[in-house]
């Protein structure tokens, strides 16, 4: 338990860095597209041949995603509303 709670406590920090608060979809598919992309790099480096470049351009994929979500929610923070309120 002790150990999970310290994981988390880490990934928050670490993630918080690159996305912003913890808050929202962005945040939370941030989460599972680094995960996904860990675990395949970690399986890659298990395998051989063909099956090692498959999992390895799947994790690449998934990091691209990770900088194209962590792109679209910069935009989100800094856009300027189209309609000024009166």
């Amino acid at each position: 338990y002790e150990i999970a709670r310290n994981v988390r406590k880490l990934r928050i920090r670490c993630l918080r860095e690159l996305v912003g608060e913890p808050r929202g979809e962005l945040w939370c598919a941030s989460k599972h597209v680094l995960s996904a992309m860990m675990r395949l790099l970690e399986v890659a480096s298990k395998e051989d041949g063909r099956k090692c470049g498959e999992y390895l351009e799947a994790a690449f994929d998934l990091y691209k995603l990770f900088w194209l979500f962590r792109e679209a929610g910069y935009e989100i923070k800094t856009a300027k509303p189209k309609i000024k309120a009166k």
